[in-house]
């Protein structure tokens, strides 16, 4: 706690200059557009001016109303600009603060929708088209399950943070994202590398060749019926800072020999001293189930590899065998610190898995067994919750009922679409509690949740819902990229001549020049998860210590990674958010 007090005692010193906020990467014609104004004194009769790129003004309002404080802003104010419709660049200005430019497009969204690409292709294992290497070859040795001490081939897939653990856990959602970002966003996508992520175009667009990359890699570690693995490595990696490719771990059989292999038991797991308390598998299971199958269909329908997805579409059927016959959930696995996924979700993967195959096969059980699930899987949610544990509620949009939906009989859309509904009315009441609309509680890896609920508004209009929850989703949308306290997009180098994250907690760019362009970092945490997590410290006095409080603490500083380390499944759920925002 002594990091937040000596963040508080500064704020008591620093400018009374107000701030505007708002995001960096525009708007589409049409969106709710608004921005905050944070002030340490009342602005009230005070006038907004948005002005075009001809200097005329398109917008004058009176400042009244204040919203909610913010640490040491006491008057916060939310600025309408949705009059500006009209493409173009725009300024708006307040009395006292710095004014803030932006823009309007019909590409607002879609010109960055492949940026994060390159940020998964940084992330591969095994060979890394970014830096031309390769690492993690000899991946690994199965452990804590049947055939225990057997070599397998475990190698491909993506380091799934800073760390280079690689977890089925996020990379089967990662690879959905991409599939479905594929099915349902704006097209076109580009082709401008091969499957390696060499440049060159191949006859397949680069988004789906990154999604064979985690495609691959999935079935490698469901080998034959009935098998699965769910994790390379543990925290025994984190012993200090390197390359991947010269990552030397013991992890019992020799310096960089090879790293552990984890089967997917069901029951609680841990070589060290914390353990898991994993229930079953038909988590990880059925949510591979349902990419594999929507893989299947899509590599069928591009007419990209009839082989490939043939192997996808029998390892789909075998793995929704096996979560029906080992229900409850699999944890990642926790070796030297308690920290893991706790994911006890599991209906939703089974649902998803249920009714993606049955868009594969036609098969009448899928349907009803995802009719069922559907039913079991419901509203449960982190919406509307104060608090959960690191990937409680994981994925954290329940991508099942969204794929039932055109399937599914009339009085079951509606069901659908009312479970989407009440966790959307969860989320918008608790975004009535601060200044910028935010109904996202500020929990580690928050903009990973707060793209869930932007993507959760899009399902549910989709289906047929209305726009009650515009606003909401407007809102949590220009958090991600810059409406918040702190004036920061929290997508590196997107856009580029933004405010964003420099110092991230990411080894490989902060020992090599090459900037992680397209990465999601973590996002804010609430100031008491800030003080409670082993070993974070700052490596540079704090630029935004005037913006930080108890409700929301964020750094873009390395030491910090619980805010600043940025993951793949996040990255990719901002791929399909832009791609869908933009159509």
């Amino acid at each position: 706690m002594f990091r937040l007090t000596f963040c508080f005692c500064v704020l008591a010193t620093a400018s009374a200059q107000p701030v505007i906020r708002l995001s960096q990467l525009g708007f589409m014609p049409d969106d709710l557009k608004s921005a905050v104004v944070l002030a340490e004194e009342r602005l009230d009769g005070e006038t907004a001016i948005v002005r075009d790129a001809s200097g005329a003004v398109v917008l004058r309002t009176e400042l009244r109303s204040p919203g909610p404080s913010y640490g040491q802003f006491p008057v916060t104010y939310a600025v309408d600009l949705s009059v500006a419709a009209k493409p173009g660049r725009y300024v708006v200005s307040v009395p006292g603060a710095e004014p803030m430019s932006f823009s309007v497009a019909a590409d607002a969204y879609t010109r960055h929708k492949e940026a994060a690409l390159f940020y998964l292709a940084q992330q591969r294992c095994g060979y890394n088209p970014v830096y031309d290497t390769l690492c993690h070859t000899t991946d690994g040795v199965l452990v804590a399950g049947s055939g225990e001490g057997t070599r397998v081939d475990a190698s491909g897939g993506y380091h799934d943070a800073s760390d280079y653990l690689r977890f089925l856990i996020s990379t089967s959602y990662t690879t959905g994202l991409l599939l479905m970002a594929y099915e349902n966003g704006a097209a076109p996508w580009r082709d401008s590398v091969d499957a390696s992520g060499r440049p060159g175009p191949n006859g397949v667009p680069d988004v789906m060749d990154e999604a064979r990359w985690g495609l691959e890699w999935m079935l490698k570690l469901a080998p034959a019926p009935g098998v699965l693995y769910h994790q390379v490595a543990d925290d025994r990696d984190h012993i200090y800072a390197k390359f991947p490719w010269r990552d030397t771990t013991d992890y019992g059989w020799g310096k960089g020999n090879g790293r552990p292999v984890y089967v997917a038991t069901g029951t609680p797991q841990g070589l060290g001293k914390y353990q898991n308390t994993s229930t079953g598998v038909a988590n990880v299971a059925g949510r591979t189930a349902a990419v594999m199958a929507l893989g299947s269909r899509l590599w069928r329908a591009g007419r990209w590899d009839d082989g490939f997805a043939d192997r996808l579409a029998d390892r789909s059927r075998d793995l929704y065998e096996l979560g029906l016959t080992k229900p409850g959930t699999s944890e990642s696995v926790p070796n030297r610190a308690p920290y893991r996924f706790h994911e006890i979700t599991w209906h939703d993967d089974m649902e998803w898995g249920a009714a993606e195959l049955y868009g594969l096969t036609k098969e009448r059980r899928y349907l009803q067994d995802a009719i069922r699930w559907s039913a079991l899987a419901a509203d449960t949610s982190w919406m509307g919750k104060d608090s959960a544990r690191h990937y409680e509620y994981f994925p954290y949009v329940n991508p099942g009922h969204f794929a039932l939906y055109r399937h599914a009989p009339k009085d079951v859309k509606d069901s659908l679409r009312g479970y989407y509904a009440r966790g959307l009315e969860r989320a918008q009441r608790a975004a009535t509690n601060n200044s910028f609309g935010y109904g996202v509680p500020l929990i580690w890896v928050s903009n990973n949740v707060n793209l869930g609920l932007i993507l959760q508004e899009w399902f549910y209009r989709q289906m047929g819902g209305d726009d009650r929850f515009a606003a909401l989703a407007a809102a949590s949308r220009d958090w991600l990229f810059g409406r918040n306290p702190w004036g920061q997009c929290f997508v590196v180098n997107v856009p580029s001549d933004g405010s964003w994250p420099r110092d991230i907690h990411h080894v490989m760019t902060r020992k090599h020049p090459i900037v992680a362009t397209g990465a999601v970092v973590d996002g804010p945490v609430f100031g008491s998860i800030y003080g409670s997590l082993l070993g974070l410290h700052l490596t540079e006095p704090d630029e935004f210590a005037r913006f930080q409080s108890s409700w929301a603490v964020y750094h873009d500083d390395y030491g910090d990674y619980s805010t600043n380390e940025p993951t793949i499944d996040a990255s990719a759920a901002l791929i399909m958010a832009l791609a869908v925002l933009g159509r």
